[in-house]
């Protein structure tokens, strides 16, 4: 970890194809409270949702669903439903065609009034699966297609402080019950630019580093930069132009900068976007996953994870987070 106090995941998706759509997260948003789903929902995509039940809280309801109409109403392929009417129980169903499904009930439900709440909903290809405050709740089988879901809605006597977006990790291939998954912070403690951070620890094959923040309204570049501690190599070095369009990365070993690659599919990079940059050291090098998706490989002459402790961030961006 680093020797600062960024801890906390944040945000995932961009623009270009659906799958790279970027959405923020949403905080204090007003009741009732509906958001278009950028990107849908697909296995791996995680959607947080942290709270307060107030006292005089009955009930108050989270749904997936296809579109915002209202007459006739949009299907509901989840209808999340905690109620807090004598033993507290949660109640899920679907809505298809403005009809009720079976409801299948939930109890308990590890809440209380008056408690703080981090919901997980982690999708997969046959369900939905729940999580309160770190543990297990529910699985609720898709009736629905999971292709439909295109939208959030949540509503009732509810205090909502935060809604997150997320992507599982784009290299695992292992489904695990649920991923790492911190709260969003609630404040506006973001990293400071340049950022400059040295590491507590040297890098290994299998870390990664995560890099979330916001492209500035009319940028220039975004750098990124992994260097060695007690020299002036850096294995690694990303350097987005926004005005060639072009990601570029090169190397700094023994005293000569390498070859540059620029070769790419395409600029990933918007004005006023929200980014999530994913590196992933290996044997051989780095892997870089853009907006949760994997994107490019680099092998330096010489990798040396085990000299890096440097990790540099510049450009025209606003940070959100940092981790390794």
């Amino acid at each position: 970890m680093f020797g600062s106090s960024n801890k906390v995941m944040m945000l995932p998706e961009a623009p270009l194809s659906p799958r790279f759509l970027l959405q923020p997260p949403v905080f204090y948003p007003f009741l009732p409270y509906t958001t278009f789903i950028f990107g849908g929902v697909y296995p791996g995509k995680i959607i947080t949702i942290q709270g307060k039940v107030p006292n005089d809280c009955n009930r108050f309801q989270v749904d997936f669903q296809y579109g915002s109409s209202v007459q006739p109403r949009a299907d509901i392929t989840m209808h999340f439903n905690p109620r807090f009417e004598n033993t507290a129980h949660v109640i899920c169903n679907t809505l298809e065609n403005e009809r009720w499904g079976s409801e299948e009930k939930t109890s308990p439900l590890p809440l209380r009034k008056g408690d703080d709440f981090h919901i997980v909903f982690m999708f997969h290809k046959e369900n939905v699966k729940v999580s309160v405050n770190g543990k297990h709740l529910l699985k609720y089988r898709h009736r629905i297609p999971m292709d439909y879901v295109d939208t959030l809605s949540v509503s009732g006597k509810v205090k909502v402080k935060a809604i997150g977006f997320f992507n599982n990790n784009p290299y695992s291939e292992e489904e695990t019950e649920y991923p790492v998954c911190s709260t969003l912070p609630l404040n506006n403690a973001h990293p400071q630019m340049p950022f400059i951070c040295k590491l507590n620890r040297a890098l290994d094959t299998g870390h990664m580093i995560t890099i979330r923040g916001l492209v500035h309204k009319d940028p220039d570049e975004f750098i990124v930069l992994l260097k060695c501690l007690d020299s002036d190599d850096t294995p690694l070095k990303l350097c987005a132009s926004f005005k060639r369009k072009d990601l570029i990365r090169k190397s700094f070993q023994d005293g000569v900068w390498s070859h540059e690659e620029c070769e790419a599919p395409f600029f990933p990079f918007h004005p006023e976007r929200f980014f999530e940059v994913l590196i992933l050291c290996t044997d051989q090098g780095f892997k870089v996953a853009l907006n949760g998706n994997p994107f490019l490989s680099y092998t330096p002459q010489k990798p040396m994870l085990n000299q890096i402790r440097v990790l540099e961030v510049y450009g025209n961006v606003d940070l959100y987070n940092v981790k390794v």
